[in-house]
């Protein structure tokens, strides 16, 4: 999602709103189960367009 939409700009602080949460925690609230978990059963691979188009943005900076 960020490769679409570039770097995000409002990021939510959880220590802002005085939730203490580890990024580990919050992604295992969020799928339902650990994030590796998550990938290997729903993430599908890159196709050579995104690849290719993320590496043009980052070979610009």
């Amino acid at each position: 999602m960020t490769n679409l939409s570039g770097e995000m700009s409002d990021k939510l602080d959880a220590a802002e709103l005085g939730i203490e949460i580890t990024k580990d925690d919050a992604r295992t609230r969020i799928y339902g189960m650990p994030y590796g978990e998550w990938k290997e059963k729903f993430q599908a691979p890159a196709t050579p367009e995104p690849v290719a188009a993320l590496e043009a943005r980052r070979a610009k900076k």
